[in-house]
């Protein structure tokens, strides 16, 4: 029963550092593609 309570708590801690590292870096990236797209828009036009 113990054990059971352990993982749980273990996966739910993985998964929130997990997200705290992931969702930044997703983050970082979509801004950046952001940023090529309207910079090579900007260029074309």
């Amino acid at each position: 029963m113990i054990s059971v309570v352990f993982s749980l708590v273990f996966s739910t801690f993985l998964a929130g550092v997990f997200s705290d590292i992931i969702s930044p870096m997703i983050v970082t990236n979509v801004r950046m593609d952001k940023d090529i797209l309207t910079t090579s828009i900007n260029k074309a036009a």
